[in-house]
């Protein structure tokens, strides 16, 4: 029997997209890329593959119980947005967590029902491979649950883990879950070297047994495996993505039409406190034809707005490729992760950036979000990497202001930072408190973000915890991988984790984050509004300050209530408008997502 007849007669690999049963972000249901690739990858090769992508509209609307999420709005607009606290407010957030309990076991016993049915699915199809791309906090939780139902109905199924949860935690991941494997890094070549090494094996201990050996012979590689119980990893390969298949999404329903396209895959600002991948991926960007190639094929499909996802591009890169977009007539928008260049307030450097911003603008830029982390120098260069000051970035966006008059196109701009942040006992916090407002302040963006400090696994943070003030304890790693962070959940309702910055707690963390928070509110500022959600905002109505802050207020009250009624007609609104935009370059055909045209609200 041949590849090709195998792969007809069933289902190689069932692809789950872990979800948690209540949003977390704006972002959730945006198409899922990395998935798109897999597929993609997989049916070139002949192999055949089912998604399961509960990360969507009609998923979170169908599980939600209606009557009891619309009492929680209710109360969380009194509880969240009231200014004065009285004996009322204390009523009112006593009756909230009641019935935020009943909420929770009411989508405890849906999430139990549903993953029971794929698991009998993936039994009575007899699927011998279960790929979950893990996300973090709860839907880690439920990937668990999952795979112990998989264990249960169809034990002779191999149970695999890929996405930035193993990445992150990688032999940790394996040791606090009931995976089988686990992938690190782009996973998705690793994923079909396994399927292509056992695809005629015809038992689980034949397939583990076969990995094991590809994986020590050097075959399969960022792959984490158990051999008599001890946790191994095969050799790390660094991944060059210049090849990379397009997303395929004929599989998706009732997802966000906006597209996350990663145009320089790693960080080219290496791995102080984020660049959790750059033990694997090392910087690059992708070849402009093969992004306007993959632009190209998402217009097709009907999706004009774009999310470009590389780590601070180069800006001569970047140029590179709006020049591509703009020679290529293509009509697209799009956001970004903050591009700046050092020493930009030389005349002629603040030119050539200026220059460069308007190009970006000119191809479809609408949104850049810029990591401030800091308004201290000192600060930047001693706990965050050396590579910048804060000069750098006002300058910066000085430049995409100037830019954006010059097109007569607005751009919203967000800063984003880290509050509290490691001292190392150079800098009092109320001076860093004073730059941060300092730097807010003159540059002035569309949105301030505020981020707590959290050392994560890989970075220099975590690897050098003690330099930098923090104190990590036994418990923080797999307390981490179950962690779920919503931004305006009052800190009494958070648990605590074992970690201290400078002798301070998580829970006081928190509390010092809301205070800078605060501070940027005070001075004027919306907060924790990133470039996505000014794709959404923008194209949904949302044109001024005042109704920017009703659409974060009404946005908040949706999160954390679960009823999503005012979010499903802003992506009903969003959808119409991407399909505008990829139907004014005449090549759209909406091969894909004819059900999108369903109002969800």
């Amino acid at each position: 029997m041949t590849k090709t007849e195998y792969s007809l007669t069933f289902y190689h690999a069932l692809i789950w997209n872990s979800v948690s049963p209540g949003k977390r972000s704006l972002t959730d249901t945006f198409i899922e890329n990395s998935i798109g690739t897999f597929v993609n990858n997989c049916r070139k090769a002949g192999f055949n593959v089912i998604v399961e992508d509960w990360a969507n509209l009609s998923f979170y609307k169908d599980i939600s119980p209606n009557a009891l999420t619309r009492i929680n709005r209710f109360l969380y607009k009194r509880l969240l947005f009231k200014r004065k606290q009285n004996i009322l407010t204390k009523y009112t957030g006593s009756t909230a967590s009641a019935n935020q309990r009943l909420i929770e076991i009411y989508l405890n016993f849906t999430m139990h029902r549903r993953l029971k049915c794929v698991a009998k699915r993936i039994a009575r199809e007899k699927i011998p491979f279960l790929v979950i791309k893990v996300r973090n906090g709860d839907a880690f939780k439920w990937s668990k649950e999952l795979v112990k139902k998989v264990n249960k109905y169809c034990p002779e199924t191999v149970t695999i883990a890929g996405g930035a949860h193993p990445s992150i935690y990688q032999e940790d991941f394996l040791r606090h879950s009931n995976f089988d494997l686990a992938v690190v890094s782009e996973s998705e070549h690793t994923l079909l070297d396994i399927l292509s090494i056992t695809y005629n094996k015809k038992t689980k201990e034949d397939i583990i047994a076969a990995i094991k050996r590809a994986a020590e012979h050097e075959l399969s590689n960022n792959l984490l495996y158990r051999d008599n119980g001890i946790i191994k990893r095969s050799v790390s390969e660094n991944i060059e993505t210049f090849n990379k298949e397009i997303p395929e999404y004929s599989y998706s329903n009732s997802k966000v039409k906006i597209h996350v396209l990663t145009d320089s895959p790693g960080c080219s600002c290496g791995k102080w406190y984020a660049g959790v991948h750059a033990d694997f991926l090392k910087y690059h960007v992708m070849c402009p034809e093969k992004v306007i190639e993959e632009i190209k094929s998402m217009l097709k499909k009907g999706i004009g707005i774009f999310r470009f996802a590389g780590c601070c591009m180069n800006l001569t890169d970047a140029a590179k490729i709006a020049e591509k977009i703009i020679d290529n007539g293509l009509k697209i928008q799009y956001s970004i992760f903050g591009i700046k260049i050092p020493k930009a307030k030389s005349p002629a450097r603040y030119t050539l950036l200026v220059n460069m911003y308007e190009l970006l603008i000119k191809s479809g830029l609408r949104a850049v979000c810029i990591g401030a982390e800091t308004g201290n120098d000192l600060i930047l260069q001693e706990a965050l990497g050396g590579h910048k000051i804060s000069e750098d970035v006002l300058n910066t966006v000085k430049a995409v202001r100037d830019a954006s008059r010059n097109t007569g196109i607005r751009v919203d701009v967000c800063l984003s930072f880290i509050y509290p942040v490691p001292a190392m006992g150079k800098v009092s916090a109320d001076q860093i408190y004073e730059d941060n407002l300092k730097l807010a302040k003159a540059a002035s963006p569309d949105s301030v973000i505020c981020y707590p400090p959290v050392p994560l696994k890989g970075t220099d943070w975590f690897k050098k915890s003690s330099r930098y003030g923090f104190t990590i304890g036994e418990k923080y790693i797999p307390e981490m991988l179950v962690y779920e962070y919503e931004m305006y959940k009052p800190v009494s309702m958070w648990k605590d984790i074992d970690f201290t910055l400078d002798g301070i707690s998580w829970l006081d963390i928190l509390k010092k984050c809301n205070e800078m928070r605060n501070g940027f509110e005070s001075a004027g500022f919306s907060t924790e509004l990133t470039d996505e959600y000014f794709l959404l905002m923008r194209n949904t109505g949302y044109d001024n300050k005042k109704t920017i802050e009703i659409f974060k207020k009404e946005t908040i009250l949706d999160m954390v209530s679960g009823n999503y009624n005012f979010t499903n007609s802003i992506y009903y609104r969003v959808n119409k408008a991407s399909e505008l935009i990829a139907e004014s370059n005449k090549i759209a055909n909406y091969a894909a997502f004819p059900e999108l045209n369903n109002k969800f609200a």
